[in-house]
């Protein structure tokens, strides 16, 4: 299991039936690009959540990553392979399981269950994997999000490069630019959270530029929930992303 622990996701293992997780615990396991799933753990993967045709419409390719809404958790198919007869390369694995953790902190998800993934029928060797999962949540925290105190802002104009926005999506908090836009009075542009497709929505895009490059607060401050230290805005800053540790 994967979960947030002091601000920080650490790794633990234990014995047991993976579907017996409590249910804030979101799922996942590797599949085929084929999503063929007729083998091991993903025949109960494909029979408990369904919706074949749903991951199939994500296109997923070896090394990314298709995934399912289930209530409030997520379920995760890492793509470690094209077809169901190859097998998984851990340069595969680890690209799948990067892409895995940008889309569970863009949304928030701080506790995650997974088998030993590729290392039933795969044959991947677990000690290699487990590097990579190390290596993959290194450095990722979960910091508290600064509450925004706006005394004055003022709308600028930046100029649009929806190349740029797609990139930095993957490295914001979502919860604390969900806070600032709420704060500036952009709520209905932002929502609470990412579509799969966020990059080819052009009008979410520029929504978002507008959120973080156009709107400049001008005096204020920022201030930690948790620790109650603030943080005066005396010469403007062009967005509602810090978290205490960057300050």
């Amino acid at each position: 299991m994967l979960q947030m622990s002091d601000h920080k996701l650490k790794i633990t293992e234990i014995s047991g039936d993976l579907f017996a997780a409590p249910k804030e615990y979101s799922l996942g396991h590797c599949v085929s690009a084929d999503l063929r799933m007729g083998k091991g753990i993903a025949v109960k993967f494909r029979d408990t959540f369904g919706q074949i045709q749903t991951l199939r419409n994500q296109n997923a390719k070896a090394g990314g990553m298709a995934v399912l809404k289930d209530g409030e958790r997520y379920i995760y198919y890492m793509v470690t392979k094209t077809a169901v007869y190859d097998k998984p390369t851990y340069q595969n694995m680890f690209s799948s399981l990067t892409t895995m953790r940008d889309h569970m902190k863009l949304n928030n998800v701080s506790k995650l269950a997974i088998p030993k993934i590729g290392c039933g029928l795969d044959g991947l060797n677990w000690s290699k994997v487990m590097d990579q999962l190390h290596e993959c949540i290194r450095g990722v925290k979960v910091g508290y999000p600064l509450k925004l105190n706006i005394v004055h802002k003022e709308t600028v104009t930046a100029e649009f490069n929806p190349d740029f926005i797609t990139r930095i999506i993957p490295r914001l908090d979502w919860p604390t630019v969900c806070a600032g836009a709420e704060k500036v009075g952009c709520t209905a542009d932002i929502p609470a959270t990412l579509s799969e497709n966020y990059a080819s929505d052009n009008e979410f895009l520029q929504k978002l530029h507008h959120v973080l490059m156009e709107i400049e607060v001008i005096e204020g401050n920022l201030e930690c929930p948790e620790t109650g230290r603030v943080f005066p805005i005396t010469e403007g800053i062009p967005n509602m992303l810090l978290n205490e540790d960057e300050v």
